[in-house]
């Protein structure tokens, strides 16, 4: 097998013979059964089969082997499963081997769950914003921040309290975690301010703003070097914003102008988030936790110097029985599962993919909001709402493939 493939990927590789085996580099003492585009099920007619699947990391060498000998039919069961190496399977066939049924990927198990698992994230995340601003309509939006992110980090305290001496994890969350607290900080003013799905809708300019700061600012690139793609994305999601304030309900406010730096913030943790997990692999619920940490003692300290907040007694009245449920919502559903599910689906899509399928969020948010809250839309903000999508995802297709180039 080739060097650098994905980590915990599934080795099934099948021998003619003798099992051979794997040295980190090549296959040796036999033939694979199977290679890059051939799914489905092997059968081998007479002589010896030997097979090898075994979970692997990054830095593993060998294999667990087990050899099937004087099997007269067999078949080897490669659905679902990848490969690295190209093997010449012409070989295998003239050794009496035929590729009885072969699935097309886009139908195989592992390449619809991960991108079902993250639409079910856009459509979670979607919820958030007509959840918070319905919160903060009851009770003073550094109150529900504080409880909510509380909650959230007391989900992940068992993944920071395993790195607590990793001094690589600490610090990368805490760096990141300052422009994730000025994010969802901005996301409160936001909300309070202006209506839910027009703050979604904002908040998804995050896709569009994480390459031009990476470009810009962090490589120090000229505007020369960008390339009229990208400047298409930038003007389209302009566009978009206009629209959506000339069709919003309120028109223009300065929640809106809060809801545009949450997505430069948003943008900004989301780089530093993955230049430390980067730097730290395998740690990144310790590192998301250790963000939220921040995220949460700045919300503390924000409700604590709140005279708005008021006593414990004030306190208690705030937290009415769909409040508690919202809150225990927004903190364990919306926040802490949803980056379990998305660092776990990461580990089979790329970046640009994710950005894609998320960028369906604010379509999300739009409906529920209209559902709880009642908001509607005119056309033209809707008209808005899809130039900003349609430049999401061509900002995203664009990165795909400037990073293939």
């Amino acid at each position: 097998m080739k060097e650098g493939r994905q980590k915990g990927e599934m080795i099934c590789v099948g021998f003619v013979g003798v099992i051979g085996g794997w040295n980190g580099d090549k296959v040796w003492k036999g033939r694979c059964l199977v290679r890059v585009g051939q799914r489905g099920r092997w059968r081998m007619h007479g002589g010896n089969v030997g097979m090898m699947g075994s979970r692997v990391k990054e830095e593993e060498k060998g294999g667990v082997g087990m050899v099937i000998s004087g099997v007269t039919d067999t078949e080897v069961d490669c659905t679902g499963l990848r490969l690295t190496e190209l093997e010449d399977v012409e070989g295998l066939r003239e050794k009496g081997g035929e590729l009885s049924q072969e699935t097309p990927r886009w139908q195989t198990w592992e390449f619809l769950w991960p991108r079902g698992l993250i639409l079910v994230i856009a459509a979670i995340w979607g919820t958030n914003f007509g959840s918070v601003k319905w919160l903060q309509d009851v009770m003073p939006a550094s109150l529900a921040a504080a409880i909510r992110f509380s909650i959230a980090t007391s989900a992940l305290a068992p993944a920071v309290w395993k790195a607590r001496n990793n001094p690589d994890v600490l610090r990368g969350g805490l760096i990141a975690g300052i422009p994730v607290t000025l994010g969802y900080l901005s996301q409160a003013v936001a909300l309070g301010m202006t209506e839910a799905n027009k703050g979604a809708f904002l908040c998804s300019l995050a896709v569009i703003v994480v390459p031009f700061i990476e470009r810009f600012v962090l490589s120090r690139g000229s505007v020369e070097k960008k390339k009229p793609a990208s400047w298409f994305s930038a003007m389209l999601a302009i566009i978009g914003v206009g629209f959506l304030e000339l069709g919003g309900g309120t028109g223009f406010s300065w929640g809106d102008c809060f809801g545009v730096l949450q997505a430069v913030f948003f943008g900004l943790g989301f780089i530093a988030n993955e230049r430390a997990i980067r730097k730290s692999p395998g740690e990144a619920l310790s590192i998301t936790g250790v963000q939220l940490g921040v995220v949460a003692l700045v919300s503390i300290l924000w409700a604590t110097f709140d005279n708005s907040t008021g006593g414990w007694s004030d306190i208690i009245g705030f937290a009415s029985g769909t409040a508690v449920w919202i809150l225990l919502y927004t903190g364990l559903v919306t926040t802490a599962l949803t980056i379990v599910f998305e660092n776990f689906a990461l580990s089979y899509l790329s970046a640009q993919e994710l950005s894609i399928l998320l960028s369906s969020e604010p379509l999300w948010a739009s409906w529920f909001a209209q559902f709880l809250l009642g908001e509607t839309m005119g056309p033209a903000g809707y008209l808005g709402g899809a130039c900003i999508v349609v430049a999401c995802i061509s900002s995203a297709l664009k990165e795909a493939k400037q990073k293939q180039a």
